[in-house]
């Protein structure tokens, strides 16, 4: 599900104003991170969103997504 900040073009809508989230902007995407296409930059996100969610005792290792 895409960030509700986000406009139309998918560009972010609070992007330079104060109250952006400082996740967002400590964000430093890599080439390998936005791959090259959308879908491999939101493979990329997904594993990020996944990796980042609290542990489960019983849950699979994650293993980044190749581009």
């Amino acid at each position: 599900m895409p960030c509700i900040q986000l406009d139309e073009n998918y560009r972010c809508k609070l992007f330079g104003q104060p109250e952006r989230p400082a996740v967002c902007s400590s964000l430093q995407p890599t080439p390998e991170m936005c791959g090259e296409s959308r879908e491999q930059a939101l493979r990329w996100l997904g594993y990020l969103e996944q990796a980042s969610q609290p542990t489960c005792p019983t849950a699979e290792p994650l293993t980044p997504p190749h581009s």
